[in-house]
């Protein structure tokens, strides 16, 4: 395998040949001083200008940019590939629409040497508001897909769980020669909401032994897309995203006293103090902190409903020692 760059940055991509452009070039716009690095662009099978776009940036840069095509549809199966197509020691993960800022790759090169033993880094993601942020919105909700954990750089394990996001992501090679991809059983395909492949794949590396930084200083922008303006989006958001939890069946999330359905108990318990406290908060006019509620509850509604579909159908979701390697 040639390991010729220091970072290679992968970004899948299906049907947003509009934004993608904004993406590639503010890569290619990186003051990266000493840091060699490659840009990746996979292809999950467009049906739009994306390959005619990146052409464009090929022909520009051919020594920064490379377009890869992957048929197999879905966000897993696009990282995957570009994984397996990638020559650089670190493997950075971004979204189509995300823009970088300047010195991001040299604060990642940098986040990596300062932290040896963390295998994984993710830093912050900031929304770029090209409306009003409305009055309802909740920047913690997972549908927004921003991070922002603080100013100080924490340790990210088994012990101190959070899900780095895939927008701003990165880890090293031989992480993933350790622990496998990215599951596609859990993953974003074409339009879908509320998946769970950056989650899982944490959750594997920490049964691993392994752990992960957030650092904010290594930091990306995203613009706010107009669907998510729309509390519509953010309820499907949820109910899809607690029927992809329904699958991972981790060891702390079904340990449980009872079940119904093959739901653990304190699921129920959950989604009906989630509802109770939706009431209160609307109630008193506290209309933030309702809809944050709202969707916990239909998180777990979704989760729910899964287990029972499950249950009832006579199948059994797998754990996340079942899945696979990719």
């Amino acid at each position: 395998m040639d390991t010729s760059r220091e970072i290679s940055v992968i970004i899948p991509t299906y049907n947003r040949a509009d934004l993608l452009a904004g993406a590639i070039e503010s890569l290619l716009n990186q003051n990266a001083r000493d840091v060699t690095f490659e840009v990746i662009v996979v292809d999950n099978n467009s049906t739009d200008s994306t390959r005619a776009i990146v052409a464009n940036y090929v022909n520009r840069s051919p020594e920064l940019v490379r377009y890869v095509f992957e048929p197999r549809q879905g966000i897993s199966y696009a990282r995957n590939t570009g994984i397996a197509n990638a020559a650089g020691n670190i493997l950075a993960f971004t979204d189509d629409d995300i823009r970088m800022d300047a010195d991001w790759a040299v604060k990642l090169r940098d986040a990596f040497l300062a932290y040896p033993e963390a295998v994984y880094i993710g830093g912050k993601v900031v929304p770029i508001w090209n409306e009003a942020q409305p009055k309802w919105a909740h920047l913690q909700l997972g549908s927004f897909a921003f991070q922002d954990y603080g100013e100080e750089a924490q340790t990210v394990d088994r012990d101190h769980q959070r899900c780095l996001v895939g927008a701003n992501l990165a880890c090293r090679r031989e992480l993933v020669e350790r622990v496998g991809g990215f599951e596609p059983a859990l993953q974003l395909v074409k339009g879908g909401i509320g998946s769970m492949e950056d989650h899982e794949w944490q959750i594997r590396i920490w049964e691993a032994g392994f752990h992960g930084m957030y650092v904010p200083d290594v930091q990306v922008r995203t613009p706010v897309q107009l669907d998510r303006f729309r509390k519509s989006y953010h309820r499907r958001w949820h109910f899809r995203h607690g029927r992809f939890r329904s699958m991972l069946r981790q060891q702390a999330m079904e340990a449980t006293s009872y079940r119904i359905l093959d739901t653990p108990g304190h699921v129920y318990r959950s989604a009906i103090h989630s509802l109770l406290s939706f009431c209160s908060e609307l109630a008193r006019g506290r209309f933030q902190n309702a809809f944050r509620q709202e969707c916990d509850a239909l998180d777990n509604l979704g989760f729910i409903l899964a287990r029972w579909q499950g249950s009832l159908g006579g199948q059994t979701t797998r754990t996340t020692s079942d899945i696979g390697r990719v």
